[in-house]
């Protein structure tokens, strides 16, 4: 439950005082309530603080700052805002010096370029789902690329061979989508009955959805 987490964090941080560690716990709450701009005003308080650190002279912990260069790569990339999240990653892999990358910078940095390479972002996915631990989220990414890069044998062979792993991280929506896309290599017909099924019972929430967006929109 984030919200708790969040509650618990802000506690933490008004009885210990500021600290890096804190503010991207709450941060990172944030973006998991998709509360982003309230996310990425933290995170670039975490930046800034490390940068005017740095220009003292003061000892710098580089891991803190590059989780908090993660979650802003992150929010901006799903804001759209594809230079500054590329830009974030640049400046995780600066501080890096690339090496020694984490799997979340590895996975970021895959999704954040895989339209720049997308073959080199698919081997970077693939490399982190046959080595545990990994983010959560590479399963489900890399299915996605691998459907959009036209790559349908190997979509059903990772689905088929991960099928545990997609029902404990996918969105049920999400593992039926799949489920449904990757049948098609082999029974086109049942494939295409199970995403009709699929559109029909989700349709009522796309348009909610539309309408939320017209109303913010208007408002």
């Amino acid at each position: 439950n984030f919200s708790k987490a969040l509650q618990t964090f802000r506690i933490a941080s008004q009885l210990l005082g500021p600290a890096d560690s804190l503010s991207y716990c709450i941060a990172l709450c944030h973006y998991r309530l998709k509360e982003y701009d309230a996310a990425l005003r933290i995170v670039d308080k975490i930046t800034e603080d490390h940068d005017e650190a740095k220009d003292n002279g003061d000892d710098d912990d580089s891991q803190h700052i590059v989780e908090a260069l993660n979650l802003k790569a992150a929010i901006c990339h799903e804001a759209r805002r594809f230079d500054e999240a590329r830009a974030a990653m640049e400046h995780v892999c600066l501080i890096k010096n690339g090496e020694d990358l984490d799997t979340v910078t590895v996975h970021n940095d895959a999704v954040i370029n895989i339209e720049q390479d997308p073959r080199v972002g698919i081997e970077k996915l693939e490399y982190l789902l046959s080595n545990q631990p990994f983010p959560p989220e590479t399963l489900g990414n890399l299915l996605t690329f691998y459907l959009s890069h036209e790559q349908q044998n190997e979509a059903a062979t990772a689905f088929a061979g991960n099928k545990q792993l997609a029902k404990d991280v996918l969105p049920s929506d999400a593992y039926q989508y799949f489920d449904a896309s990757l049948l098609a290599v082999h029974s086109p017909v049942e494939a295409s009955a199970a995403l009709d099924s699929l559109l029909a019972r989700i349709a009522p929430q796309l348009r909610k959805g539309q309408k939320d967006i017209i109303k913010a929109h208007s408002s």
